[in-house]
């Protein structure tokens, strides 16, 4: 008879890579209502996800998974003549159909004047991928359940087109069981 906890032990180490395909939706909140992007409002937004295939290129033709972001702005910086860079507290979960996994980072968006007008009100906004990935930076990831239950690591957002998301996990812990 197999032994059926051991058979769950995850995996020495995984690595995955996820383009960031389309944006399907964007929220904005004026968290003090100031009418201006600053410091606290809140930007959400669900991205089109597509697991590359090792050694294959990015194909975005059909997505199977969600990435469900959500950035609070916690500094404004300003990178040029008509642009503004946000410096944001990024969490999200990547939801694919063998697993979740949890994202936690330093995040920045990238906002131009003629972008920063539209978001004076809460409420639904379309972004570009260029607004919300406009950098590449370093993220931590927690698996969260399937495949990736047990498992901890970080990932590398590569700017692109699309942007990529390289992962690389490892066992949180060592189950005797």
């Amino acid at each position: 008879m197999p032994n059926t906890k051991r058979d769950r032990q995850p995996e020495a180490s995984k690595a995955l890579q996820l383009a960031f395909c389309s944006i399907k939706s964007g929220q904005f909140f004026d968290q003090n209502n100031d009418a201006v992007v600053s410091v606290g409002d809140r930007i959400t937004y669900v991205v089109r996800v597509s697991p590359v295939p090792e050694g294959g290129t990015p194909s975005c033709t059909n997505p199977t998974g969600s990435f469900y972001g959500a950035e609070q702005i916690v500094e404004r910086r300003e990178v040029g003549k008509g642009h503004s860079q946000f410096l944001t507290d990024l969490q999200g979960t990547v939801m694919l159909p063998d697993g979740n996994l949890r994202l936690m980072a330093m995040g920045t968006i990238q906002i131009t004047d003629g972008e920063r007008s539209l978001l004076a009100r809460s409420g639904s906004q379309t972004f570009g991928m260029q607004t919300l990935f406009p950098g590449s930076h370093a993220l931590s990831v927690q698996g969260q359940g399937g495949q990736f239950a047990g498992l901890l690591g970080s990932a590398q957002l590569k700017v692109g087109d699309p942007p990529l998301l390289a992962v690389r996990l490892f066992p949180q812990v060592t189950l005797n069981r």
